[in-house]
């Protein structure tokens, strides 16, 4: 994921009905510092891994990027393919870096009275560089209800070789899961993945919607062999 925070600053004063701009820290890498003596028995405790190197201790830790989003609610009349047929149209008037694009992703809040989880809104995604894998890299795609309910893809083994080589370059950096051009989630690299086989989880981990269900299993059918 890329900082956008020149997509939207300065603001803009023509922000769409029900949007606002919102920030969250995303990361991008690992800085390797050096521990004070007087800290480190208190420092490096697990899950805290320090690396000691003659009379002095180190540690690698994350590096962030505060950057701006696009959060645009969907309103009373309309549906959430109305929110983001608009924000689209928005959206050409922005102008990301080079070598960047603006991606939706759609919001979704769980009534707590009901139960029933939904989308409410869309906000924007800036990504950066070409796909690590696509869609005819996929040899199956099938649902997984285990611990939590995930959509599983199984890669070919010439885009499992790619897709490892992939991550390897961008151990804590975040990556966008992409499927009929909307973000699905954008889960932090925390590894090499060289087993060729991807766990999506739908919903958030706890038991899905039948809602959450019934897209996991249609997007799991279009990805299924063959490709058109």
């Amino acid at each position: 994921m890329a900082d956008d925070q020149e997509v939207f600053a300065p603001p803009p004063r023509d922000l769409p009905r029900g949007g606002s701009l919102l920030s969250e820290t995303a990361p991008f890498g690992m800085e390797r510092q050096e521990v004070p003596k007087d800290i480190v028995a208190k420092a490096c405790v697990p899950p805290i891994h320090c690396d000691k190197q003659g009379d002095k201790t180190f540690v690698d830790l994350p590096l962030g990027a505060t950057h701006s989003y696009l959060r645009v609610v969907t309103q009373p009349s309309e549906t959430i393919d109305d929110t983001l047929t608009r924000v689209s149209d928005y959206l050409t008037t922005a102008h990301p870096p080079d070598g960047t694009r603006l991606v939706l992703g759609k919001m979704f809040e769980t009534d707590k009275a009901t139960k029933v989880t939904e989308a409410v809104g869309v906000r924007t995604f800036l990504v950066r560089g070409e796909s690590a894998i696509g869609e005819k890299d996929v040899v199956d795609a099938m649902v997984k209800q285990d611990v939590a309910t995930s959509l599983r893809l199984t890669l070919s083994s010439d885009a499992a070789a790619r897709f490892e080589a992939f991550s390897r370059e961008n151990v804590k950096h975040r990556i966008a899961i992409v499927i009929d051009g909307l973000v699905q989630t954008t889960p932090v690299i925390e590894g090499p993945m060289g087993k060729g086989v991807l766990n999506i989880v739908v919903g958030d981990g706890s038991a899905p919607t039948d809602a959450e269900l019934a897209e996991a299993t249609r997007v799991a059918k279009a990805l299924r062999p063959p490709h058109e």
